[in-house]
């Protein structure tokens, strides 16, 4: 094992007193804002890139810090257990010489694509590790998210290996960093979030002049969305539907704005790259989940949110506009009166 890094300690956690989702509670206890990065060296493992996952020793346990910080990753489908169970029988699984990592792990959607997968890869890049080689395999193709960011932040010590049909791989050699940010929390390491904006946010003065409402399909979606637009066009804001746009777009239009509105999801992952920006999020339960509440915290956001009726998180919801509509007003008067919320990334 290998010390990367320490724990990058709190300097403003704001969890004390929300309504957390009974699963989440855990991030309250935990002693340092990140947590501190450690390498494993591994040697005679099994590699399963399109499953995300490393399987270790005689009865090939998969290695828990092979799995993404999302509670979903722990408890694997019996589809995903099935596959797993095949490629297990393969009588000669194909070898990577050398020195090499997972690229993926089971969760690979934006938030863990930035929050989880690309961090860790990046930990390669630190001492003591920069001197070292390392394939970093991966199945199947890039997202076009994941090729923009991964041209720009790769560490040059790290080399991508497509796998394509092998389905199961030994590793010669196995370096497995830890994953830099706790369960539910997206609060990143100083020198990620530093590495991250530098190499993607453009290189201009924010406008600070979009006001964004995040239009969200499929599960968790606000079902009275025209009624919740007509209230928050009143305040300036319009809709954005991110799958729509090339992702430099989306890093531009969170740089520029002010404000976001959106549910809980993945696109608010792109908090990353806003500059001091209020944020309302939508809960469509009566708790909030902690993951961007942290993320807004340590990139200097304000954050706000509106809760739900819902029993779980992933059911479709109504937003009341006229409680939406206060978190806006006070929030935007807060944002206007301290401009300096927090720290600068």
């Amino acid at each position: 094992m290998v010390a990367l890094t320490d724990g990058d300690p709190w300097h403003d956690s704001a969890l004390q007193d929300l309504p957390l989702e009974p699963e989440s509670i855990s991030v309250r206890s935990v002693s340092t804002a990140t947590r501190p990065m450690r390498a494993w060296y591994l040697s005679d493992t099994l590699v399963a890139p399109a499953d995300g996952v490393v399987l270790a020793g005689r009865w090939r346990k998969t290695v828990a810090e092979s799995l993404n910080t999302g509670p979903e990753s722990l408890n694997m489908g019996q589809e995903q257990t099935l596959r797993l169970v095949r490629r297990l029988s393969q009588p000669r699984p194909s070898s990577v010489s050398g020195t090499s990592t997972l690229l993926f792990s089971p969760n690979r959607n934006h938030y863990h694509s930035l929050v989880d997968n690309l961090a860790r890869l990046c930990g390669l890049g630190l001492p003591p590790l920069a001197s070292t080689q390392v394939k970093a395999v991966y199945h199947g193709p890039l997202t076009a998210v994941e090729r923009y960011v991964l041209d720009r932040i790769r560490p040059p010590n790290v080399a991508l290996e497509l796998l394509g049909s092998q389905a199961l791989v030994r590793a010669e050699t196995l370096v497995l960093p830890t994953f830099p940010a706790w369960r539910y929390s997206g609060w990143l390491p100083r020198w990620y979030l530093d590495q991250l904006r530098t190499a993607l946010l453009p290189d201009r003065p924010s406008r600070r002049s979009e006001r964004l409402y995040i239009v969200r399909r499929g599960h968790r979606r606000v079902t009275n969305e025209e009624d919740l637009l007509r209230t928050l066009g009143r305040h300036g804001f319009r809709p954005v539907q991110l799958e729509t746009l090339p992702f430099p777009e989306q890093v531009e239009l969170f740089y520029d704005a002010e404000a976001i509105v959106a549910a809980h999801g993945a696109g608010l992952t792109n908090l990353l790259f806003a500059n001091k920006a209020l944020v309302v999020e939508l809960s469509p339960t009566r708790f909030v989940f902690p993951h961007y509440v942290l993320m807004s915290n340590s990139l200097g956001h304000h954050h706000r949110f509106v809760l739900g009726t819902r029993a779980t998180r992933w059911e479709e919801f109504e937003a009341d506009p006229s409680k939406v509509e206060d978190e806006v007003v006070a929030g935007l008067d807060v944002v206007r009166r301290h401009g300096d919320l927090g720290p600068s990334r």
